[in-house]
């Protein structure tokens, strides 16, 4: 093995440790092959609504069998998700028209989605009609001008301040993007997610 291959081979190894510290043993859980396939390429509201499918299958699936160990969009806990979830949720209204439930889901597009491999989105954020896409990697990817998603999650996200602040760029753009939603019938087409929610609740 040449010297590039061994230390491309030991940069990967490093990103996955990471995404695995960050979303948890994502791909174990769900036992299926990690990293990309060939997926379809899907326009970015088409992506969206496969990985939110996906994840509320998933997680239907983990329920049925009584798996403890499994992604829950609307109270995430693998890896660090929580304290992320956490850390947007502070900076949002908790109120809005009159509504005081509103969830914010956390959905994950590791792997073989057309999020992943066209996107890079490893996962994003979905509140009232609004979305924050994310890239988890080590690399400054923001000022190699590699980024793609709209907000890169690094080591040093990981750091309490570093983390409140990220929670709080991320709860401004789903608060600017949901207030566009009602004018905007872009993404309408998305799945009901609540509507799956409260299904997977209610049953």
């Amino acid at each position: 093995m040449s010297g590039l291959s061994a230390s491309r081979e030991n940069m990967v190894s490093r990103g996955r440790d990471f995404e695995i510290l960050v979303l948890g043993n994502y791909y174990d859980w769900r036992n299926k092959e990690p990293y990309y396939g060939k997926p379809t390429r899907l326009g970015l509201p088409g992506s969206l609504s496969v990985a939110i499918e996906r994840n509320w299958t998933d997680y239907a699936e983990a329920v049925t069998k009584g798996e403890e160990y499994c992604h829950n969009p609307t109270k995430p806990k693998m890896g660090r998700t929580h304290d992320i979830w956490a850390a947007v949720k502070n900076w949002l209204p908790s109120t809005v028209e009159g509504d005081s439930y509103i969830p914010l889901n956390l959905y994950v597009s590791l792997g073989k989605t057309s999020l992943d491999l066209y996107y890079g989105v490893d996962f994003f954020f979905w509140w009232r009609g609004g979305y924050a896409t994310v890239d988890i990697s080590r690399r400054r990817k923001d000022r190699l001008g590699t980024l793609k998603a709209d907000f890169l999650f690094g080591p040093d996200q990981l750091k309490v301040s570093h983390m409140l602040y990220f929670g709080k760029q991320v709860a401004e753009l789903l608060v600017e993007r949901s207030l566009r939603y009602k004018e905007e019938n872009w993404h309408n087409h998305l799945p009901l997610q609540e509507v799956r929610r409260r299904v997977l609740i209610s049953g």
